[in-house]
């Protein structure tokens, strides 16, 4: 007896019709997007500026009172940048966003979140440190041609990893909403398939982040007001039509306004 196998068609996915969507979900929400960039910004800017400022006053011979404030900024910008992205997710998945949001999520996402980020700077690290010491800036492989090529491909690594950082914080805040497997591992492992299966629309929505990183930082006003909430309601986005395209959400009743 023969067996057919039932194909799924998976459907590209357009890179302009997503960020569309995504700049209509921040428009739709921008009081939101606003409120919650606020308070992340100055979550993290407070507890620098005090280690910053007691450092310089002080004058201790060790960095230590600076390390004490960007731990305390880690501590707390981790875990409200999950919340964020669980308000995020509900401004995309239609489900009555509110700023409590973020706080609920700060709570239910707080070891997930700092340990997605420790493990994030753990791999960037190593991989940055490989970089330098394999091109010869330090140690004894300058001009080695072996010593190159295991450095160029430390670059690559590199480069897919930040290209998978697009897509943990969403998932990470996804797992919870949409009852998958929860963990810092699962998220990175989707990452990991999302960034292999679409290198090339991943690479636009990372230069679009960077792009808007860019004008945020040159227009000062917009990094304090805009950028943290765009960001994430934006990669949020882009899972969310990721999660449709492979058959993880149903396809919307409308296609056309993402609802």
């Amino acid at each position: 007896m023969e067996v057919k196998e039932e194909q799924i068609e998976i459907r590209p996915v357009s890179l302009s019709r997503t960020l569309s969507k995504g700049v209509s979900d921040v428009w739709d929400h921008l009081g939101l997007v606003v409120a919650s960039s606020f308070i992340w910004t100055a979550a993290v800017t407070v507890p620098l500026s005090i280690g910053w400022e007691l450092q310089r006053r002080l004058m201790t011979t060790g960095p230590w009172y600076l390390l004490a404030g960007l731990l305390a900024a880690l501590l707390v910008g981790v875990p409200l940048l999950a919340g964020v992205f669980k308000m995020a997710y509900k401004m995309v998945y239609r489900d009555d966003p509110s700023l409590w949001d973020i706080l609920s999520g700060f709570k239910e996402l707080f070891i997930p979140g700092l340990g997605l980020v420790l493990v994030s700077l753990a791999v960037a690290v190593v991989l940055a440190v490989n970089i330098v010491f394999f091109f010869g800036i330090f140690g004894p492989l300058k001009g080695s041609f072996a010593g190159y090529a295991v450095g160029i491909f430390s670059l690559y690594l590199l480069l897919i990893w930040f290209a998978m950082a697009l897509y943990q914080f969403p998932a990470l805040a996804a797992q919870l909403l949409l009852e998958q497997k929860q963990g810092v591992f699962p998220a990175i492992k989707k990452s990991f398939l999302l960034v292999m299966h679409n290198p090339g629309f991943t690479a636009g929505v990372f230069v679009v982040i960077l792009g808007w990183s860019i004008l945020c930082v040159v227009s000062v006003i917009g990094m304090p007001l805009l950028f943290v909430g765009t960001v994430a309601i934006l990669l949020t986005r882009v899972l969310r039509e990721q999660f449709v395209r492979y058959g993880v959400i149903e396809e919307p009743v409308n296609p056309e306004d993402g609802t």
